[in-house]
C-alpha cells in the first residue's frame, strides 16, 4: 500500500465497511504516541517516581532517560500519513510555570499539545474522510482550570470537526462523513465530578460539542 493510499485509506473503504460501527473496525494507533521528541533540558515530569528525579540530576540519566521516553519515531504528521488514527496522550502542566500550560509527557516533556493538535487539525483540513480518535488516558499536575484549558483548546482548534454525540455504539464513518465530523476523544482518569463539568463546559461551549466516547478502543499500557 502506497504512502497515499495510507493517507486517506478510510475514505477508501468498501461501503459494507464505511457503514459499519466504528466500534467494529480495526484502528491503526500508536502507543505514546507524541514521543517522538522529549527535552533532555526540561525537569523530569510528575508521573515519575521521586527517586528517578533525584537520579536525574546526574546528567548522563537524562540521557539514558530520553532514550527509553522516546518510543516514536514520527511526528504526527508522519503517523497520519501512515495510516494512524488513534493517539494515545499523556499531558503535564509544568508545576514550576506561571502561566497555564500543559505538554505531552513521558519522563520528560515533549512539545506542547496546542502545537500537536494544530498539526492533526492540518493534516484533517487536507483529508476531509478521515476520522482521528484522541485518548487523553493520563493527566499529571492537572488542576480544574488546566482541564478546561484543553477543554477550549480542543474547541478552538479543531471546531466544527469534533464529533457531537451522545450515544456511539452505533456511529459509522459514512455518519462522520455526513456531519462533517473527523475528531472523537476519550476522556480518561478524571475524576466523575470533574467530567461532569468538563461536559457542561462542552455543551456551553460556542460550538456546543460534548465529549465522544469509543468505549471499546484496544488499548496496552
Amino acid at each position: 500500500m502506497d504512502v497515499k493510499c495510507n493517507e486517506d485509506w478510510m475514505g477508501a473503504l468498501p461501503v459494507c465497511l464505511s457503514t459499519m460501527p466504528l466500534a467494529n473496525l480495526a484502528i491503526p494507533g500508536s502507543h505514546d504516541s507524541f514521543s517522538y521528541w522529549v527535552d533532555e533540558k526540561s525537569p523530569v515530569g510528575p508521573d515519575q517516581a521521586t527517586s528517578i528525579k533525584r537520579l536525574a540530576k546526574i546528567s548522563l540519566v537524562k540521557k539514558l532517560m530520553k532514550k527509553w521516553s522516546v518510543t516514536q519515531n514520527l511526528t504526527f504528521k508522519e503517523q497520519l500519513e501512515s495510516g494512524i488514527r488513534y493517539f494515545d496522550l499523556r499531558v503535564s502542566s509544568k508545576p514550576d510555570e506561571a502561566e497555564i500550560e500543559i505538554y505531552f509527557i513521558h519522563g520528560l516533556y515533549g512539545i506542547k499539545v496546542w502545537d500537536g493538535l494544530t498539526e492533526i487539525n492540518t493534516f484533517l483540513t487536507n483529508h476531509s474522510t478521515e476520522v482521528v480518535l484522541l485518548d487523553f488516558n493520563h493527566f499529571y499536575a492537572m488542576e480544574h482550570e488546566h482541564h478546561l484549558y484543553l477543554v477550549n483548546m480542543l474547541q478552538e482548534v479543531f471546531g466544527s470537526k469534533l464529533c457531537i454525540a451522545d450515544c456511539v455504539e452505533n456511529i459509522t464513518l459514512q455518519y462522520l462523513w455526513e456531519k462533517k465530523y473527523q475528531i472523537g476523544y476519550i476522556w480518561d482518569i478524571v475524576p466523575l465530578y470533574q467530567q461532569s463539568l468538563l461536559l457542561l463546559a462542552f455543551r456551553r461551549g460556542l460550538s456546543g460539542n460534548i465529549v465522544f466516547k469509543l468505549v471499546s478502543v484496544f488499548r496496552t499500557d
